[in-house]
């Protein structure tokens, strides 16, 4: 139930934007929401086999298992990360901050095991040391995770601030890619751009395939390349990019010299822009009046240098992935920049959903991340997790705020999720012997009755 309501919510409006037929929609929520769902069921039935532990071991077993089963979840065939459970404290700032050390799976263990001691306490034997256990192993991962996060540092040391500009054109998702309103799209962001430079920004971003254009020969994309020449500023643009008979979803930077760099996405969005298993799903073409899959993935995490910083340009829905942020901090960059387009989602909680999980980057690697979203949320998020700035949605203008480049690596940056596969070993380690001693108690009680 809890998955087939949060990610319903933008059924309607994918039907009505994206020419999606409601039985494409309809069938795609229930595969994705009964695959997701078997994780919880799966859950359910190892922790099951732990019932005999004493409160305390019970729910570290059920935290570390919950996080084993996230981490899975977020790598297994195209992975789906979505809604961690640590996700959920995205406004407690001072918990989240041992996601520098853990990544975001540190706050889903916390969460887990608060909530598994609560079960314990009120749900379980009636059992005054048992339910004491359980509820010191809460307070101890609680304690703990505030702890180092506080010991982290979760500032960078000063350096000259760059004035950055986000452009939200608002542009309808049914006139996006409308051949006949691509000059209007791009003249709202030529003036937007525009304000913004009067303003000082140096960087302007815009947001996901803002110029709906594949030809690189256009004399459009010229008239794009000239604005950055001419105000002597570096532009982060969204476009797909036409290549060997393919299409990939692509940034551009373009400065004071020309065109920079690009950047491919390389992680798809299931069952949009890919059909993950194709082999086995492609029954689902058959809704969808055709094929699903419409781009092709790109194959390095590309950094864009420039003398303000080297950005890390994920596209959508790769900003909640942790593994693949981090691929682009390995590769160098010291600024996360998100363009996206969550116009799809309509006047939905999943906006918000998206930027709350998408902020825990900026607290993994202590630095700014910059996210541009056609139709909102666009935001600056501090190294320390706080959304200084946010637009609302469905509005036009532009975002300003001031960032500083990463300074510091943190233990995440170096080593990624090792805290996560630690939970899985140690769920492991606990709970594959346990069905075989659980049988052997069961036995040695069934004798002494």
């Amino acid at each position: 139930m809890f998955w087939t309501v949060t990610l319903a919510w933008p059924t309607p409006w994918v039907v009505h934007y994206g020419g999606v037929t409601w039985a494409r929609a309809g069938l795609t929520l229930v595969v994705v929401a009964t695959i997701v769902s078997g994780f919880t069921a799966l859950f359910c039935a190892l922790l099951s086999t732990a019932r005999h532990r004493s409160g305390f071991a019970w729910v570290l077993i059920a935290a570390s298992l919950w996080v084993a089963l996230e981490l899975v979840r977020s790598r297994v065939l195209s992975g789906f990360p979505w809604n961690l459970l640590g996700a959920s404290q995205y406004r407690h700032v001072a918990l989240i901050q041992v996601a520098a050390v853990t990544g975001v799976y540190g706050v889903s263990f916390v969460v887990a095991a608060v909530n598994a001691a609560l079960a314990r306490v009120l749900c379980a034997r009636p059992d005054r040391r048992d339910s004491l256990g359980a509820a010191t192993a809460g307070g101890i991962a609680v304690t703990l995770a505030v702890m180092v996060g506080w010991l982290a540092p979760a500032r960078a040391p000063g350096t000259t601030a760059i004035p950055v500009a986000v452009v939200q054109g608002n542009i309808d998702q049914g006139a996006k890619w409308d051949a006949a309103y691509v000059d209007r799209t791009l003249a709202i962001h030529r003036a937007l751009t525009t304000d913004a430079v009067r303003n000082g920004a140096r960087l302007v971003v815009w947001p996901e395939t803002t110029v709906p254009l594949t030809d690189r020969g256009d004399a459009r994309w010229r008239e794009i390349e000239a604005l950055a020449r001419d105000a002597g500023i570096y532009l982060l643009v969204g476009a797909p990019h036409g290549i060997g008979g393919t299409t990939r979803n692509s940034a551009y930077l373009f400065g004071p010299a020309g065109e920079l760099g690009r950047y491919d996405k390389r992680r798809l969005v299931p069952f949009g822009e890919y059909s993950p298993l194709d082999g086995w799903l492609g029954f689902l073409s058959v809704f969808a009046g055709g094929p699903i899959s419409e781009f092709s993935a790109g194959t390095d995490p590309v950094v864009l240098a420039t003398p303000l910083g080297r950005l890390a340009p994920s596209i959508c829905y790769e900003a909640i992935f942790p593994a693949d942020v981090r691929d682009f901090v390995a590769a160098g960059a010291d600024v996360l920049i998100n363009i996206t387009n969550d116009a799809w989602f309509g006047p939905t909680p999943t906006p918000y959903q998206h930027l709350a999980l998408t902020t825990f980057r900026a607290v993994e690697h202590r630095a700014w991340l910059v996210r541009a979203a056609n139709t909102g949320v666009s935001a600056f998020v501090a190294p320390d997790g706080r959304i200084v700035r946010a637009s609302p949605l469905f509005a036009r203008g532009v975002l300003m705020g001031a960032i500083t480049p990463r300074a510091q690596t943190t233990f995440y940056s170096r080593y990624g999720d090792v805290f996560a596969w630690s939970a899985v070993a140690f769920a492991a380690g606990v709970l594959c012997p346990l069905p075989s001693r659980l049988r052997h108690r069961e036995a040695a009680e069934a004798v002494i009755t």
